[in-house]
């Protein structure tokens, strides 16, 4: 997890990764992009994954 920053207000979130199994195996990275820009200060601070619209 991590914070998003104050200066990600009208900016969409875009994040890489790389998937991995439960046996440690990985598959190729890959990008994964909000569905929309974060458009308050009242999101900042959340983890990526509890943003929703």
């Amino acid at each position: 997890s991590f914070r998003i920053p104050l200066g990600a207000v009208g900016y969409y979130i875009v994040a890489k990764f790389t998937p991995m199994s439960p046996d440690g195996g990985s598959g190729e990275p890959a990008y994964a992009i909000s569905e929309k820009a974060v458009e308050s200060k009242s999101l900042l601070g959340l983890e990526l994954g509890t943003l929703h619209e």
